[in-house]
This record gives structure tokens, sequence and C-alpha cells, in this order.
């Protein structure tokens, strides 16, 4: 446990951040206005011991990678060789970021999250990624992220909910219906639509 408490999640090295990949890439922004000054350049490094996936021997350091999450530069991955059978890795992100994406999960699911509140075109949720966390992507990424990603989005949503009427111990009753309200909101006409538990009356969605 003490071995764990005494690893460092980040340390310098003369102009350099060395950074544990436990730390989120959208977190960097973090390390940029208290300690820019300080460094150059940030290196992720594995946090956990890096084992060779071939022959299961420790790895050691062998340089590092260019990569730039959210189009953050310089940034670079620590990359790994083991001294047993030559097998080279670099330090992994893909917790956070999607293979083969520049943009962590999180930025690729804020349109969803836009979506999920209220209908807005894909130029506005450009705007509103730009102004919220300072990374300017076109209306057609978006479009691409939204897509390619709905469906995992919706499902980890679903599993959260379950997840919360499981704690608070309400059994869903399988049967829905949806309820409607007719209000006026500065002379304008406002409809608000509802899908509710038949059996429970507890509101899913509005």
């Amino acid at each position: 446990m003490n071995e764990i408490l005494n690893k460092p999640l980040y340390l310098f090295d003369d102009d350099q951040l060395n950074i544990s990949n436990s730390i989120h890439p959208d977190d960097l922004g973090f390390f940029e206005e208290y300690y820019g000054e300080y460094y150059s350049k940030i290196v992720y490094y594995e946090y956990d011991r890096s084992v060779c996936p071939k022959c299961g021997s420790s790895m050691n350091s062998n340089g590092s990678r260019q990569v730039k999450p959210n189009k953050w530069g310089g940034i670079r991955k620590k990359q790994y060789i083991c001294p047993n059978c030559n097998k080279t890795q670099v330090t992994s992100l893909e917790k956070y970021i999607k293979r083969f994406s520049n943009y962590t999960r999180s930025i690729c699911e804020k349109a969803l999250e836009y979506e999920s509140i209220s209908y807005l075109p894909y130029q506005k949720k450009s705007e509103l990624i730009e102004l919220e966390n300072q990374i300017k992507l076109n209306r057609q990424t978006v479009y691409y992220h939204e897509s390619t990603y709905s469906d995992s989005f919706i499902t980890q949503k679903e599993e959260n909910l379950q997840k919360i009427l499981k704690e608070i111990k309400i059994e869903p009753g399988g049967i829905y219906h949806y309820d409607e309200e007719y209000f006026y909101e500065n002379g304008e006409k406002i409809v608000r639509l509802a899908i509710m538990d038949n059996v429970t009356n507890l509101i899913i969605n509005d």
C-alpha cells in the first residue's frame, strides 16, 4: 500500500514534465496554467510497471513519441522496449482516447450531452465546445463524433440510470407512457413532454 501511495503522479526533469497516464488529458490545462513556465514539453509515462506483453519481462525506457490529445502541442508518450525480446510498446492512453482518435472521449461526447438537454444545430454545438473547452472542432467533426459515440453514450447513460434506481431501491415497472403539459413562456406557447413509468409514476425523461 505504501508503495502505491509513494508513487508520483508527475515529476519535473529539467525542462520536461513527466506525467502519469492515470491523469486525464482533459486536465492538462491545470499544468499549463500553474506550471507552464517550468517545462517545454510533457511526457506521459506508464503509472504501473511496464511489462512486456510477449514474454512478461520488465521493460526499459526507450525514448518517446509525439501525440496531440485534443490538439495539445508539446505532448509525448514514453516508449518502452523489452531487454529480452526487443518488443516495444508505447504508454497507453486508450482509457481516455479511442484508438486513432485525436480527441478524448469526453470531448467526443460533448455534442451528445448538449443534445440530451436541447436540440442544437451542429454549428452551435461546435461553438459551445470551443467556448467551454477552448477546443475548435468543425461541425463535420462534431457530426462524426455524435454518430460514432451515440450507441455507447446511450448505453452508458442507461447503465448509470439503472445503477441509481438500484441504489434507491426503485424497481422499474416495465410499462411506460408519456404525459404532456402546455404552458406559456414570454407569450409563447410551450409543450413539455415526459416519459413516465406507468406503475411508479416516476418521470423517466422529459
